[in-house]
């Protein structure tokens, strides 16, 4: 009996251990798996419970640092719960990541990045340079099979574009994005630049982005949008999106 006991007692131990010592590189792995290769944790370091790495979207594009540390506390909830942490303060990554049976959920998000980073995410036939810098932020997002329920906010400062290649000052740009049960709807605004936005894209309709050149605008961003976009009687240009 006490061999037994001895023999369980290892058994215990050596399964601890093992848990404790799970390499980081497991989430990059199970990320890797549940984005179909997208996204990728590149450079980690640590365990699953404490480490860092580097956050990227597959092939090579690196978007933020990030630490993170497990909260033993949540396990009391019956669910396992991360705080991530950014390392410097451009690009950085912060966020509370709670996975239940029900799904995710992402408290306090904050991201701030250089759009540069963000040129993956355009087709480089259209978009040839992106600048400036974007800040997104959520208070609770809600992530399932489902649904995707919660509000981002979003600043991009000093905002500029090239689009077919021509250039374009946007200034400061503010957008809302909102997803719940009935779809996904937003908005978007900014202050300066060549261009005056207004975008408006609601839940049951199509969308629409109103683009008003001010008198600064140069000669080759008035050609650029009279090629895509359908002028109104206030002088304006309207893109109607699908």
């Amino acid at each position: 009996m006490r061999t037994f006991f001895k023999i369980f007692i290892v058994l215990i131990v050596l399964a601890i251990i093992f848990i404790v010592s799970i390499p980081a590189s497991v989430i990059d792995s199970n990320l890797a798996k549940a984005t179909h290769e997208e996204w990728r944790i590149a450079e980690t370091s640590g365990t699953i419970w404490q480490g860092n790495g580097m956050l990227m979207r597959a092939p090579s594009t690196l978007i933020a640092p990030v630490r993170w540390r497990f909260e033993l506390s949540a396990l009391l909830e019956g669910a396992a719960r991360w705080r991530l942490e950014g390392t410097q303060e451009t690009p950085s990554l912060s966020a509370i990541l709670t996975i239940r049976k029900s799904g995710i959920t992402i408290e306090g998000l904050k991201f701030d990045v250089f759009a540069s980073s963000l040129q993956s995410f355009f087709p480089k036939e259209v978009v040839q340079m992106v600048d400036g810098r974007v800040e997104f932020n959520s208070a609770k997002l809600l992530l399932n099979d489902r649904n995707q329920v919660g509000d981002i906010q979003g600043n991009w400062r000093d905002a500029s574009i090239v689009l077919y290649n021509t250039p374009i000052a946007l200034g400061d740009v503010a957008f809302l994005m909102n997803a719940n049960e009935q779809g996904r709807s937003g908005t978007v605004r900014n202050q300066g630049g060549e261009v005056q936005l207004e975008g408006n894209f609601p839940v049951d309709s199509k969308g629409s982005l109103k683009i008003t050149p001010h008198a600064s605008a140069p000669p080759e961003v008035l050609q650029l949008l009279s090629t895509f976009a359908h002028p109104d009687v206030d002088g304006a240009y309207v893109l109607h999106m699908q």
